[in-house]
């Protein structure tokens, strides 16, 4: 999908199956609510991977256990932040959620914000399993969208993941704003604050 439209007030990239972007959903949100602002939401599939991690061996290089101490370190890091259970991620494959994400933007943006945060609260909260056509086909439905069809869904969330990586946007949750792209939650202080037009000194 050349010329990826990304001139909405704020572009917000999340991965279904991530628990980071989980966990950046409702403070994004949040903000997108305060602010008044339109927020263009995309998928990734895949972007980040998280893994319990396992205990030291004798034979472990340098190498692996810098892995194993930084994979240890995120999941700390995640439990620490995130509500029980946050470690195990959701069952099924993301990719018909990113489909339907992008099912919703061309029918009817307005419910994108709705529908990413009831997707995420349905597979992480209540441990909807991600590829269950009929779990979605409710979710549509309770948005009235009973009848919505991605024509060419997989080629078209390709591109959609292709033209992300040519910007720069590798992983999720990030975000796009003013061209410019954020890796992670924790720079929305710092995208209000760019929204807000700049005033005072920025956040540190």
């Amino acid at each position: 999908m050349p010329g990826l439209d990304l001139s909405a007030p704020l572009t917000a990239i999340v991965d279904f199956k991530d628990p980071l972007s989980y966990l950046a959903v409702a403070p994004t949100c949040a903000l997108v609510k305060r602010l008044g602002i339109v927020c263009d939401w995309l998928p990734r599939v895949g972007a980040t991977a998280h893994t319990r991690p396992t205990g030291a061996a004798a034979t472990e290089d340098r190498g692996t256990r810098h892995r194993r101490l930084r994979g240890d370190y995120a999941m700390r890091d995640l439990n620490r932040y995130g509500p029980a259970g946050i470690d195990n991620p959701p069952a099924g494959d993301s990719r018909l959620l990113a489909q339907a994400l992008l099912g919703v933007r061309e029918v009817k943006p307005e419910l994108l914000t709705g529908f990413v945060e009831r997707a995420f609260d349905l597979v992480w909260r209540e441990r909807a399993v991600m590829d269950d056509r009929n779990v979605i086909a409710d979710m549509l439905a309770d948005m009235g969208l009973r009848a919505l069809q991605l024509e060419d869904a997989d080629t078209v969330l390709r591109a959609v993941e292709a033209s992300l990586a040519e910007v720069g946007v590798l992983n999720a949750p990030a975000y796009v704003i003013e061209g410019e792209v954020f890796m992670g939650r924790a720079h929305l202080p710092m995208i209000e604050w760019i929204i807000g037009g700049r005033t005072g000194t920025g956040p540190i």
